[in-house]
């Protein structure tokens, strides 16, 4: 488990690789949707081309993922997460699974946040690292808009992929594997950018909120 800062937000990250869940189980019935209709984006405003279960999930055409393998599993990621807090007084959380996203060759994700949760976690249970694009977290911070044209000399000077620096560039993608949970705010935006392989991307989405 690591936490680390992005543009000042705290950000988790933990390899469920070793964990037993059905991970079998859960792709192919992903799949099975997926051969239904590949483009089912009813939450979507017109910006996005995906597979995407939310808000859909009362219809009879797609079957309904087994999640129960990944509550305890999630509920164990969630506590390490708000266990690294320095909370005033012990905390109770609401948590559910939301949605699952597939995507592949040509399909995208828009800007979004969860403004209906606290916090959200992402679990890429099919992903691969050298042809898939992990998710993309936007800085809400002005200054990251200008610093390459304000200060070219010193945004040269520090590696756009480290957190660390995050501050000083508009978005950054974390270095993802697949089977990682990523646990974020809600309120922090995010995207996937245009997928260019055919291998599928997958991944389980869930929200909390603290009571």
């Amino acid at each position: 488990m690591s936490l680390v800062q992005l543009f000042g937000f705290p950000i988790y990250k933990k390899s469920l690789k070793n964990e037993d869940y059905d991970r079998d189980g859960l792709l192919d019935t992903i799949q099975k949707n997926y051969d239904k209709d590949n483009n089912r984006n009813k939450w979507a405003t017109g910006f996005t081309d995906m597979h995407h279960s939310v808000c859909d999930d009362d219809n009879t055409t797609f079957e309904k993922p087994n999640y129960q393998t990944l509550l305890p599993l999630y509920n164990n990621c969630i506590s390490e997460y708000l266990n690294s807090f320095k909370l005033k007084n012990p905390v109770k959380y609401n948590f559910r699974i939301v949605n699952y996203t597939c995507m592949t060759n040509g399909q995208y994700m828009e800007p979004h946040v969860h403004s209906n949760a606290d916090f959200t976690g992402v679990h890429y249970i099919q992903y691969d690292s050298d042809v898939n694009n992990s998710t993309t977290f936007d800085n809400s911070n002005d200054y990251a808009k200008f610093i390459s044209t304000l200060r070219p000399s010193l945004i040269k000077n520090f590696d756009e992929n480290t957190p660390e620096n995050s501050f000083l560039f508009r978005n950054i993608k974390l270095d993802t594997n697949q089977d990682d949970v990523v646990i974020f705010p809600a309120v922090l935006t995010h995207s996937i950018s245009k997928v260019i392989t055919s291998r599928k991307r997958i991944t389980v989405i869930f929200n909390f909120d603290i009571e």
